[in-house]
């Protein structure tokens, strides 16, 4: 009796939580054949689209040309290059895996940046680039 109870509370745990995700727009493989009560795929709402869009006769341009960090596994020093069609400087944040800021600095764009990382322990850590329509999150490993 136990085991059948434990089943129906997980059962309706994972009913329920497919059906928030289904109500919130949430695409999951096992949500597509619940009735829900408002169907999110009517042409009410926008439609998520996974694929790059251009806009005619808009006037954005990317702040950034290119970014680039190399090696992704060090134990010294690691090169961030920020390419950008105007010299500038960005913001540059670095954490560690648990979300820990480490360190905060400035890194001008167009020039080769090398980072001392020699004084962090072996594990995942993560750059979090400043710039004006957001942040870009660039992650390398420091190793032994």
């Amino acid at each position: 009796m136990k085991k059948v109870v434990v089943l129906s509370v997980l059962f309706f745990t994972a009913l329920s939580i497919n059906h928030a995700q289904s109500y919130a727009g949430i695409y999951s493989p096992y949500n597509d054949d619940l009735n829900i009560s408002k169907d999110i795929r009517s042409n009410d709402n926008p439609e998520i689209i996974n694929s790059t869009v251009f806009l005619e006769g808009a006037d954005f341009e990317p702040e950034l040309t290119g970014l680039s960090l190399s090696p992704t596994m060090t134990n010294k020093t690691i090169d961030l290059i920020i390419e950008s069609k105007t010299d500038k400087n960005f913001k540059v944040v670095l954490f560690n895996q648990l979300g820990t800021e480490l360190k905060d600095f400035e890194v001008p764009s167009n020039l080769v940046n090398t980072i001392n990382v020699d004084q962090y322990v072996p594990g995942n850590y993560y750059f979090l680039i400043h710039i004006t329509d957001g942040t870009i999150k660039k992650k390398f490993d420091i190793v032994e």
